[in-house]
């Protein structure tokens, strides 16, 4: 059955004239300049403009719409011309959009979207982007058309060098019902970041802080460090910013932000260490890598004891699964000053450990000669530091100093027992390893306690191993 619509003026063209505008637009708009035939449709379509302006209104007429359009699909950009995505990346991913709109009268169906046969792999179409097929787009309006539908083309090279290939566009359009768009891209290799670093080199004491610098680094949006050489017992790694906790500054420490070049490094233990810095592109690139083999870029730390003596436990609990989360296991390092009475491990003042991290020993007022605990560790693996700077001499006191450990916690969360516990203990005279023990010492349950040692500083500096657990 043919349907009719009343005529409407529109400014001072009559109906008949608008529609016949509308038809003319259409076939220019949807008729390619490869067509033969395409002359003589738009010659036919001028001329019906030109008659219906000379023709009266004729006020009531009604068109039947079968005369009036036809579906056409206008697609942009289109033919040789084209879609070029220039240079990019290999292995990157470059996205961008055509756009299919409605040029007819009549509703245009969408019935295929995809690459001609022989196009590379490396093109191809955003399958999110194409909408469930066939799909329609509405007949073209005089006014507030249609913004048509967008469909994304995608350019991701594995080589370098030139790639294209033909997107097709099928509809039932009459005239065009096979549009094509000509796609482009040149895989080029992306240059690659260098890492480098401000200072290399670093000679600090033990519990020192270093601030790592990798702002030299080129073509870098990301920065990774990581510890490759470490002496035993060192739990430390590169944080953004530590806590004002001075004995435990790595609880609760900010995690390194990769996308600033700076980040502060503990010197938890005596001894040597390597850091190595890997760096990113904004492509997602690392140096240095088997694709990016640059300089490495490595910071190397050498941290010496203090001049009197130190005390170093660490400590390793195979039942606990993770030695560097919040929960685990607590040892708990003992100096003892010569003049504490036998049973005073954990005698106040005279007993420097947890309880009481500072004490003033010695001369009353001066800190040179008081112990510290430095480094406190409650959830496991360690290290638990005391530096003693100036000790009080042994010969006159006539006794030494007492180094002990004992097993405080060994409960998870829900109350169960990680099990037995393996401690090291390292203590530094004047600079250098006096002693250490050869193999760890195994703490079986909470409230095992390690003798470990006595320590004589006066006329001979040295240290007596006494190595006793006893259990609770």
């Amino acid at each position: 059955m043919t349907t009719t619509k009343p005529v409407e003026l529109r400014g001072h063209v009559s109906n008949r004239a608008w529609m016949a505008m509308r038809l003319a637009a259409a076939l220019s708009a949807c008729t390619g300049t490869d067509d033969p035939d395409s002359g003589a449709l738009n010659d036919a379509a001028v001329q019906g403009v030109a008659d219906a302006r000379t023709e009266p209104d004729a006020g009531s007429a009604t068109i039947p719409d079968a005369e009036l359009g036809r579906p056409c699909l206008q697609v942009t950009p289109s033919g040789d011309a084209g879609l070029d995505f220039g240079l990019v990346p290999v292995d990157g991913r470059l996205r961008k959009r055509i756009t299919l709109t409605s040029c007819g009268d009549a509703p245009v169906r969408v019935l295929s979207v995809a690459f001609a046969t022989g196009a590379p792999p490396e093109l191809g179409v955003v399958e999110e982007s194409v909408p469930e097929l066939p799909a329609g787009l509405p007949a073209a309006t005089p006014a507030d058309a249609d913004p048509g539908q967008t469909i994304e083309v995608e350019c991701g090279p594995t080589a370098a060098g030139p790639l294209d290939g033909w997107l097709e566009i099928a509809s039932d359009d009459p005239v065009s019902p096979l549009a094509r768009v000509h796609v482009t891209c040149e895989g080029v290799e992306p240059p690659c970041p260098v890492p480098a670093v401000a200072v290399n080199t670093f000679t600090v004491s033990s519990l020192d802080i270093v601030d790592l610098d990798a702002s030299p680094s080129t073509d870098a949006v990301a920065y990774r460090w990581a510890v490759i050489e470490a002496p035993a017992g060192s739990t430390s790694h590169p944080v953004e910013r530590l806590e004002n906790d001075p004995q435990a500054p790595l609880e609760g420490a900010v995690n390194d932000d990769l996308q600033t070049p700076s980040a502060r490094f503990l010197v938890d233990v005596v001894g040597q260490y390597t850091l190595a810095l890997f760096v990113r592109s904004a492509l997602d690139i690392e140096a240095p890598s088997q694709r990016c083999p640059a300089p490495e870029a490595h910071v190397h730390i050498e941290a010496t004891p203090s001049d009197g003596f130190q005390i170093e436990l660490s400590w390793h609990t195979p039942g606990d699964p993770n030695e560097t989360d919040t929960v685990g296991t607590d040892l708990n390092l003992h100096l003892v000053h010569p003049e504490a009475p036998a049973e005073g491990w954990q005698g106040g003042p005279l007993d420097c450990s947890f309880t009481h991290p500072t004490l003033d020993w010695g001369a009353i007022g001066d800190p040179t000669d008081d112990p510290s605990l430095e480094l406190n560790d409650v959830d496991g693996a360690g290290p638990e530091t005391v530096t003693l700077l100036q000790p009080e001499d042994t010969d006159v006191l006539d006794a030494p100093y007492r180094v002990g450990v004992d097993y405080y916690r060994d409960q998870t969360a829900g109350g169960e027992s990680f099990g037995p516990s393996d401690a090291t203990v390292r203590i530094y005279l004047a600079g250098a390893l006096a002693w250490q023990n050869d193999f760890p010492r195994t703490l079986l349950q909470r409230g095992a306690f390690w003798d470990v040692a006595r320590v004589f500083w006066g006329a001979e500096r040295s240290v007596q191993v006494v190595d006793v657990v006893s259990s609770p």
